[in-house]
């Protein structure tokens, strides 16, 4: 704290106290709140007219709502004239750095136990108690594990409501993780942390609990495989044959991988239990298990016909662990004697047709030969030894086939559905044989309405070798680009058989459920599926993919669907079916139940964790945002402001941008960058608004890593493409944003899609280039003044700080939102120089040369020596501005409650200083009659442009600020502990960078402890002498040696020698040129030094300083390096002092006076440079060494 002190004609020692008011009296903090809070006792010399520093050295006690703070002042030795908390020209300060305090929830106890499987820890805790500052906090709890390093980086659980319990407790599968694979590890930790949310404030204080100790082994398998929950029995048209069917469970309970073998057995009674499992039969030549999530299946031989069975099955892994048995015990039928004619299905030359290709149970044959689908019962006979055989699909009155010379054909419904030109190898009943061969064709399953064959298709073979694309029964073999014109990541035959045309012939577009429901969304989930479940197109619904038994064989994939993703089919032709319970992160929102409606338009919004809000940024949300034909390249009305306006609609990978050549004439189009092998065939694909080379197909040979050549002659006009090069090689088509989960960018995608080329701008290669596009077309800039908009980071006072502008030419060219230009970075001009306030800060022009990629991987390297670095600035490519801009205000950041414009991930406060820049001459400073009218005079009076802005100055605007409140957006990366902010420690190491290695942050930014501050005004601190110093001595004006006062006047010699008296300036005697005039017997200048600071020798000064992040870094990009905005005390580029050069006596004072050969009063501590950076003869190696070593300009 500062008071204004007169006093008289004896040095006085004072102290004051930092208290409380209890409403008459003073009253010490007691013992529970850290004592009594007395400053460093303060010698004030004798006819000492300004303000005095007092200081507590950050000392912290607790206070509480409605307590009054008071200071109380004492005069320990001697006596003063009066003492006053100050006025306008005479200031007094109490700087308090209010942090909020909470008292943290108590710690939680808790339990483990390790599974018999040995890798699965089971936590439990009693639940934590909030009551120590008697405010009602809601409790939660985070849990992590550890695997000894003691990082804790496994997140097991968060934001719980309430603690797990011995019965319910949190499982932790440790093998999942990682841990103990390749040895036994006896230091693994869990801990949970009990949080409260600090009201009104938002932030979490946490109590940990910990726990060690835990020995885990996974080196061995200990996990059993899973349960199988889909086992079936089918009875085999063949003695004694019944057919089992089931999902492959994989390995470890979690479907992944293949388990070693299966145990399957029979019984006459059901198999229930363990008990009844192990009385039963077990079966020979079981089958090898599969990859889980695989359908299998067995024939069970040497049964007796028409008894019931009934089975059951456990999995056993090559560790030796057996899965849980099965959750049914199905049962089915010994099979018929139907071998005794032929085999099952029929295999003879004659009568095998494609039998084998439609199944091996008696429920396959009933298909064709009896089944009533209405009822489900099998009106099939096995004893048709009349020798003719009965044919319909799926009814129960199968009739016989009608000759007509050699040709048998056989109806249904007055349709045709089987018919053979040549006769047959059955029903050969006129006598003449024909090819005595099955192999006819057949029809109308779509005209008759039968589900479960072959659809829409006009005909099939019924020969033996005959085989039929999944697209025949169902899908469009004929498709290539998805419902966006988009081509499709997959270019399997999963994509052609999706349909959109049913097995029944509906296409989806019909009125009803039935002609809707079995279409559904199939075309909107291929780029998912393949993307997110394992390449395969289908696989996201479909583990199996093999369902010619007419069954939808749902089972979806939880690891792209959500862990308790569901399908709950629709009961008939009347109802959709629906999915549930997805993970927002993956899939649908976990409250959603869309149906799988073929006409259902769930718009963009539903999804993403928008939550069916129109979310912020959007420019034009009352047109239609779901709107499936926005898409500038395909769309019929492309809608600025829509979701696929910007973003690549139906989910597609990334594709490469290439330029391939026909002769002279360079085309540019995308290509699918996984088919970028040589050999295979690649599809070019055209991009708008260039020579289109649409869906050009033709063979790639690579010939390096950035070119190939292309083997094909494009028939439709285009002549021969004989070559190509990558113009960018990962996803030019697509640009990705990649993840990043601190800042709460989290998809199952990768990342966020955006396109390479929005509307009428031009192809970008980042992200940025697309803002910068947008922004320079509609006037918006984050450089100059804030126009109002962005009250989100208003500072709250009228500075409205100018950023300057960046140029692409020259500074004050042609203005450009980008910060690089051609590979260079941007020209840049001060604000002060543009808005005419401070023309002569045109010092400062150059180019930028510190970006905020926000990338780990950008640069942020500094180059040369200490005084004279640079920096290099970021590829344009890795500039990401989502990092720090939620531009549709999800609110997924931690702690992030900002919204609306700037649409930033937390909060940010714009700076609230004006623009740092050397005195310039011209500039008329206030003459305050005890300094004369030099620059930085008082702080009452230091409010012209040129020279420093800080707290004293300016109003402490950063007063009621806190590190989180101004900059919570920087935590997200840069962590919580100012005293030790260094993104990046490469180049020349960044505590390199700071004066006497002391990261500046700890002592002057918001939140920092004052670690490791140090007197800046001592000698030596800075290697040669303290800043503004003039002398050893104190301030009494009998001694000969004034101290350390920056008021006080001294020849550019004695900066450094300090050997000069009395506050006499550059001069010889009592000279009249320089100001003020000191005469016999008046006030000398250092005793009424108001800076509120104490500038002797032995203060160590915590606090002074309560500088927000935005005084001196640009979120953005900026002319020096580390993102600084400022080295306001570089007096390298002062020129106030030149007003002087034409004084009668200046020639005088420069030969005979100055040691430094420079005319520049500015070296004087009357300059009131507190870290002045001096380098008289520009070699990097100051006289004078500032407060860092890598900004001046």
């Amino acid at each position: 704290m500062s008071l204004f002190i007169d006093n008289n004609n004896v040095a006085s020692d004072l102290t004051c106290e930092l208290g409380l008011w209890n409403g008459s009296s003073f009253v010490s903090f007691d013992a529970p709140r850290g004592g009594a809070l007395v400053s460093t006792p303060v010698t004030v010399g004798k006819r000492t007219i300004r303000s005095v520093k007092f200081s507590f050295n950050g000392a912290n006690r607790t206070v509480f709502t409605g307590d009054q703070l008071a200071v109380q002042f004492s005069v320990n030795t001697d006596t003063i004239d009066s003492v006053a908390w100050g006025s306008t020209t005479n200031r007094g300060d109490l700087v308090l750095a209010e942090v909020p305090i909470n008292v943290s929830p108590t710690i939680p106890t808790v339990s483990t136990a390790i599974d018999a499987n040995g890798k699965d820890v089971k936590i439990w805790w009693a639940a934590a108690t909030d009551t120590g500052d008697a405010v009602a906090d809601t409790v939660h709890y985070d849990v992590y594990g550890d695997d000894g390093s003691g990082n804790f980086t496994h997140l097991l659980a968060s934001n719980l409501a309430v603690n797990a319990t011995s019965g319910s407790p949190l499982v932790w599968d440790t093998q999942k993780a990682g841990i103990a694979l390749a040895a036994e590890n006896t230091s693994v930790q869990v801990r949970v942390a009990a949080g409260d949310t600090l009201a009104g404030v938002g932030t979490l204080s946490h109590t940990l609990s910990t726990f060690s100790g835990l020995t885990i082994n996974n080196s061995s398998d200990n996990a059993p495989p899973a349960q199988i929950t889909n086992f079936a029995a089918e009875t085999r048209p063949k003695q004694g044959s019944i057919y089992l069917h089931w999902s492959a469970p994989g390995d470890d309970d979690d479907n992944n991988g293949r388990a070693f073998s299966y145990d399957i057995r029979w019984s006459d009674t059901p198999i229930g239990d363990d008990t009844a499992f192990n009385g039963a039969t077990q079966l020979d030549a079981e089958p090898f298990p599969t990859f889980g999530g695989t359908n299998q299946g067995m024939e069970v031989l040497g049964l007796t016909e028409n008894v019931d069975y009934y089975f059951g099955i456990k999995t056993i892994d090559d560790g030796g662990n057996t899965s849980a048995l099965s959750t049914t015990s199905p049962n089915a039928l010994g099979g018929p004697k139907c071998g005794i004619c032929h085999s099952t299905p029929p295999d003879e030359t004659a009568t095998s047709g494609n039998h084998i290709q439609h199944g091996y149970t008696i429920n396959d044959c009933a298909n064709c030969h009896g089944n009533d689908p209405s009822t489900g019962a099998q009106t099939f006979q096995t004893n048709h030894q009349d020798g003719v055989v009965l044919l319909g699909w799926k009814t129960a009155t199968p009739t016989a086939g009608t000759y007509v010379g050699n040709e048998i054909t056989y109806t249904q419904g007055g349709q045709t559905i089987y018919q053979d030109a040549s006769g047959g190898g059955f029903n050969e009943v006129n006598g003449d044989p024909g090819d005595v061969t099955d192999n006819g064709s057949c029809f109308s399953w779509s005209s008759l309405n039968v589900s479960g064959c072959h659809g829409p298709a006009a005909s099939v073979s019924w020969d033996a070798g005959a085989t039929i694309a999944c697209s025949g029964c169902h899908g469009d073999n004929t498709r290539t680009l998805d419902l966006y014109g988009h081509p499709y990541d997959d270019h399997s035959e999963d994509v052609t058989a999706s349909p959109p045309v049913d097995n029944h012939g509906y296409d989806g577009t019909g009125a009803t459920v039935v002609e809707r429901k079995f279409v559904g969304a199939h075309e909107k989930h291929l780029n998912y599926s393949f993307r997110l479940s394992k390449g395969d197109s289908c696989r996201l619904c479909h583990q199996g993919n093999n369902h010619a038994d007419g069954v939808i064989d749902v089972s979806l994939d939880l690891a792209a669907a959500g862990e308790g993703a569901t399908w709950t089919p629709g009961a008939d032709d009347s109802q959709y079916g629906s999915c549930g319970s997805m993970s927002p992160e993956a899939c649908h929102p976990s409250t959603a139940t869309p149906d799988w409606d073929s006409q259902l338009q769930f718009a963009c919004v539903n999804c993403h964790g928008m939550d069916g809000t129109t979310p912020g940024h959007v420019t034009d949300p009352s047109n239609n945002i779901d709107l499936a034909d926005n898409d500038p390249d395909t769309g019929t009305t492309p809608l600025p402001g829509n979701c696929t306006w910007c973003h690549v609609a139906g989910h597609p990978q990334e594709r490469a941008l290439v330029s391939v050549t026909n002769a002279t004439t360079p085309v540019v189009t995308s290509v699918d960058p996984h088919y970028l092998t040589t050999g295979e065939k690649v599809t070019l694909h055209a991009l708008s608004g260039m020579t289109e080379i649409n869906n050009y197909t033709t063979t790639v040979t690579v010939t390096g890593a950035n070119t190939f050549t292309l083997d094909a002659t494009d028939t439709s006009g285009y002549g021969t493409w004989d070559s190509g090069s990558f113009i960018q090689g990962n996803g030019w088509g697509v640009i990705l944003i990649p993840n990043n989960t601190l800042v709460g960018i989290n998809y199952k995608s990768g990342g966020i899609h955006l396109k390479a080329q929005i509307g009428n701008h031009g192809l970008a290669q980042s992200e940025a280039e697309q803002c910068w596009s947008c922004h320079d077309a509609n006037g918006i800039s984050e450089w100059r003044a804030d126009d109002g908009a962005n009250n989100n980071t208003d500072p709250g006072n009228s500075t409205d700080y100018d950023y300057g502008q960046t140029y692409s030419d020259s500074p004050g060219g042609v203005a450009t939102t980008a910060w690089v230009v051609s590979g260079q970075g941007a020209w840049w001009r001060s604000g002060a120089v543009l808005s005419g306030a401070e023309t002569g800060f045109t010092y400062k022009d150059g180019r930028i040369q510190s970006t905020h990629s926000t990338n780990p991987s950008g640069t942020a390297a500094l180059s040369g020596s200490a005084y004279g670095y640079t920096e290099s600035i970021d590829a344009i490519n890795t500039i990401i501005c989502s990092n720090c801009h939620d531009v549709h205000d999800m609110n997924v950041a931690k702690n992030d409650t900002a919204t609306g414009q700037p649409y930033l991930r937390g909060s940010w406060k714009r700076n609230p200083y004006k623009e740092d820049g050397a005195p310039q001459t011209g500039t008329t400073y206030i003459d305050t009659g005890d300094y004369g009218d030099l620059p930085r005079t008082s702080s009452d009076t230091a409010n012209a442009l040129g020279g420093y802005w800080i707290d004293q100055n300016s109003g402490n605007p950063t007063a009621g600020w806190t590190y989180s409140s101004s900059a919570g957006l920087c935590i997200l990366c840069h962590g919580d502990n100012v005293d030790i902010l260094n993104q990046f420690d490469v180049g020349q190491g960044e505590a390199n960078l700071w004066l006497a290695d002391n990261n500046g942050h700890a002592n002057a930014a918001l939140g920092g402890t004052g670690t490791g501050a140090a007197n800046i005004f001592r000698t030596g601190f800075d290697g040669t002498h303290g800043f503004g110093r003039q002398g050893t001595g104190g301030v009494d004006e009998a001694n000969p040696n004034p101290g350390g006062w920056m008021g006080f006047q001294n020849t550019q010699a004695t900066a450094k020698t300090g050997d000069d008296d009395y506050g006499y300036g550059p001069r010889s005697a009592n000279q009249s040129y320089l100001l003020p005039n000191i005469g016999g017997n008046i006030t000398v200048p250092a005793l009424v030094f108001n800076w509120g600071v104490a500038v002797d020798a032995t203060t160590v000064e915590i606090g002074v300083h309560q500088f927000s992040c935005s005084k001196c870094h640009n979120p953005h990009a900026s002319r020096l390096p580390k993102l600084m905005i400022t080295n306001c005390l570089d007096v390298s580029h002062n020129t106030w002092d030149n007003d002087w050069s034409g004084d009668s006596n200046w020639s005088s004072f420069n030969s005979t006076t100055s040691s430094w050969g420079q005319n520049k009063l500015s070296h004087l501590s009357t300059a009131q440079n507190c870290h002045r950076y001096v380098d008289v003869n520009g070699d990097n190696n100051p006289d004078e060494q500032g407060w860092n070593k890598v900004t001046p300009w």
